[in-house]
């Protein structure tokens, strides 16, 4: 059997364990219904790993060093396998879409990890093909499970491919295409959602209302219509049928997978699926959406970015509709005039930072799907579930902060922190961490760097400034992507 179809057969990694299985069930999951439902999984982890073996030895033969045990290699792998799914069998009272999730992660991990032992006896040339041909695959892969999955999978995808500083650019291109198109929901559905949210004689609001969405995301998808009582162009935000349920599923399931593994390949995990759930869990409330875009409206009304005014009879529980803006996602648009991306996206960068620096209320997603480019050259924000508020000292405290870090202004970083919030546990320490960090990054993507340090200095970090620093983190890694540079004087001068 091919290796791909071995690690993508059904049940693969859920096994019985053998006889330790029913010890297990009886005296770690108490539940009943979900025992039935642990011993009716068709079982094999043995036979299927001595599968993988087989295929691979001959694959290995020649390549890998003579002195490693590839049966040793084997039996560390099963060994780890039960023990991942000793702890996390619970998962399976969430579905088999779970283990559809599991099943691909673990074919990434382990096509990844084989390609580290042997690529040392490849030519640097032969490892850069081969090196290449490997993340084309996983991240197809790691794409198309998201589409699969839906609900927080996709939010998740939309954050990962905002994140340069994380991953190669081709996980940034197949991820990105998952920004604002993803699977959409059937009218059939839609209109049930409408007759429930909008009651029966729905259609008599609307002159027209396009039965194919213009955008699809995580959570809901949007259509275009015409209201009957002004003639106006609105934008009716639609949620998916069962979305919160799901989201929340999937949520618990990252927490679970959050707790077996700290960091991977430089992702702080516990703290991306913190982020992440606090975004979605607020994007899911509707009310909260139109609260926050009529303060963002308000606070912002003199500047030059455009944003869509609320239409407060289509608000429900799970329907929003707004003025619909006219424009071209900032994806697009840059991929038919990438000349144009330093101007874009300095401008992009330059609205976020007066929102943090200078009023206090900024956005908090930004991912390319939310930022739109209009006919006349503005720049649209759109999407309006997360914002993020600052006190004027947070907003005087966290400018200090951002200008010590970034341009290595040697002062008493202790001190200013601590005037900012922040608890630090030992000032001699944190000072001598900073002053001497050798910094791989450059601009904003710089502050992933810093954040890491505070944490394993042990600074406890006021929430209010992880959110911000998420925010100029994404843009620095959208800018990466462009190969987009700030300069010190524009960067200074967005900062003052």
């Amino acid at each position: 059997m091919p290796l791909d179809k071995l690690f993508r057969s059904s049940k693969r990694f859920l096994e019985e364990i053998g006889q330790h299985t029913g010890q297990w069930l009886e005296e770690v999951i108490s539940d009943p219904k979900l025992q039935k439902v642990l011993r009716e999984l068709p079982f094999d982890l043995g036979t299927q790993m001595s599968q993988v073996e087989q295929q691979l030895m001959v694959f290995l033969s020649g390549i890998l060093p003579e002195n490693l045990d590839v049966s040793r290699l084997f039996e560390q792998v099963e060994s780890r396998f039960k023990q991942v799914w000793l702890e996390m069998g619970g998962i399976v009272q969430f579905g088999d879409r779970y283990v559809d999730a599991v099943q691909v992660i673990m074919s990434i991990v382990i096509r990844t990890r084989l390609f580290q032992y042997y690529s040392s006896r490849l030519n640097e040339e032969e490892k850069l093909q081969k090196e290449a041909l490997l993340h084309e695959k996983n991240a197809i892969e790691l794409t198309d499970l998201c589409k699969r999955q839906k609900g927080a999978w996709i939010k998740a995808a939309q954050f990962l491919s905002c994140r340069a500083d994380w991953l190669p650019l081709v996980y940034l291109d197949h991820l990105g295409t998952l920004q604002d198109q993803a699977p959409a929901t059937e009218w059939i559905e839609v209109e049930k959602i409408l007759v429930q949210e909008l009651g029966a004689e729905w259609e008599q609001m609307f002159l027209e209302l396009d039965r194919t969405p213009v955008a699809t995301a995580s959570i809901a998808q949007v259509h275009k219509g015409i209201l009957k009582r002004n003639n106006q162009p609105i934008a009716l935000k639609i949620q998916h049928p069962d979305v919160s349920a799901m989201i929340k599923a999937d949520l618990k399931f990252f927490q679970m997978v959050s707790q077996l593994v700290n960091r991977v390949e430089g992702i702080d995990v516990k703290q991306f699926i913190k982020e992440l759930s606090r975004s979605i869990l607020l994007e899911l409330d509707y009310y909260q959406e139109a609260r926050n875009l009529n303060e963002f409206c308000s606070s912002y009304r003199k500047t030059t970015w455009k944003f869509p005014l609320l239409i407060p009879e289509l608000l429900t529980t799970r329907t929003l509709g707004m003025e619909f803006v006219e424009g071209m996602p900032v994806r697009d648009f840059l991929k038919n005039t990438p000349g144009v991306a330093p101007l874009v996206l300095k401008e992009l960068v330059g609205s976020f930072m007066q929102q943090i620096f200078s009023v206090g209320i900024f956005h908090a997603d930004p991912h390319p799907g939310n930022f739109f480019v209009t006919p006349t050259g503005q720049i649209a924000i759109l999407d309006y579930g997360a914002l993020g508020r600052l006190t004027p000292q947070e907003t005087s405290h966290f400018q200090k902060i951002m200008l010590a870090l970034l341009f290595h202004l040697y002062v008493d970083y202790a001190t200013i922190l601590t005037q900012a919030g922040f608890h630090v546990s030992d000032p001699q320490r944190l000072n001598d961490a900073l002053h001497n960090a050798s910094v791989p990054q450059e601009g904003l993507l710089q502050l992933q760097f810093y954040l890491q340090i505070l944490k394993e200095v042990e600074v406890e970090i006021p929430d209010s400034f992880i959110l911000m620093i998420r925010v100029l983190i994404s843009l620095g890694g959208l800018l990466a992507q462009y190969q987009v540079k700030l300069d010190f004087q524009e960067l200074a001068s967005s900062l003052l």
